[in-house]
């Protein structure tokens, strides 16, 4: 029995229909013919694959498909959009070994079938194509929770949440695929320090204020994260900043301007004298120098 299903409020209580949209960012577990699709539209999401932790960025696409070994550690200052459903909530006919791989009409479903052995795949969201995705989730979110037409529920949900799959499948082949910037899994009582790093980066972080919040002091800290990351625990957060900022640009097309501030720098200015200092080039020359994401 598929457990993430949604069922009639008012009209076809009986009916169960394989498909579950929450905004709670979570992975599916236990649903052997799951497929799932997280809209990642703001903040940072941290993955873990085979012990080794991964931040990804908004926007994003997460989908996921059969066997794989990630799991959750945080999800601290994100929001989005969690699709959680199984073929037959699109089309009746499509179910287990029921589905047909060359049938045309699957091609829907593309962005699933071509993962990679991880069963699982995070990129990029071309900037445009945000607030549409954003669209037809409230739309989804009306008609399958909240049933607002009730005597078209199910069909009103599955025509919004195919236009989303239409959606995905179009950008999906000229969005890039993220694959994170690694955290570090130390052993150590740093390791906590590190995810707060990953996931409040964008906020200002002092040396003082992570010594009071995790209970050390500032030799004992610099010293842990010299010996492990080969730098001070400030000079990491502004390698991160850096790093989350290079990505950005490689990966989407927002300004410039809104890049400094998703990393927590609001004037523009020092961000560009930074960013040429640890870089060697002004992000407008950096962003010059990398392919266009679309």
């Amino acid at each position: 029995m598929f457990a993430y299903t949604t069922k009639g409020l008012k009209r076809y209580t009986e009916y169960s229909m394989p498909l579950m949209y929450t905004r709670k960012i979570f992975l599916a577990s236990g649903a052997k013919d799951a497929y799932q699709l997280v809209f990642l539209d703001k903040g940072e999401l941290l993955l873990t694959d085979g012990g080794k932790v991964r931040h990804y960025t908004s926007p994003a696409i997460l989908l996921l498909h059969g066997p794989n070994s990630i799991s959750m550690p945080a999800s601290r200052g994100n929001e989005g959009h969690n699709f959680i459903f199984t073929p037959d909530a699109l089309n009746v006919n499509w179910q287990g070994d029921k589905i047909e791989n060359d049938d045309p009409s699957l091609f829907i479903l593309r962005p699933f079938m071509n993962l990679h052995e991880k069963g699982y795949s995070c990129r990029t969201l071309p900037p445009e194509y945000n607030k549409k995705l954003g669209q037809l989730c409230a739309k989804v979110d009306s008609h399958l929770n909240e049933q607002t037409i009730q005597e078209f529920w199910p069909c009103l949900s599955r025509s919004y949440f195919l236009e989303i799959l239409l959606l995905i499948d179009r950008t999906h082949y000229i969005s890039n695929e993220q694959h994170g910037i690694p955290v570090p899994d130390t052993g150590t009582k740093i390791d906590d320090i590190l995810v707060y790093m990953h996931t409040h980066y964008n906020e200002r972080i002092s040396l003082g204020e992570l010594c009071s919040n995790f209970a050390t002091n500032r030799t004992t800290l610099n010293k842990l994260f010299t010996e492990i990351c080969g730098m001070s625990a400030i000079n990491y957060l502004n390698q991160l900043r850096l790093d989350v900022a290079k990505s950005l640009m490689e990966n989407t097309l927002l300004p410039v301007s809104e890049i400094a501030q998703r990393i927590g720098i609001d004037d523009i200015a020092y961000f560009g004298r930074t960013f040429k200092r640890k870089t060697g080039m002004p992000p407008s020359v950096f962003r010059k120098s990398v392919p266009s994401p679309y």
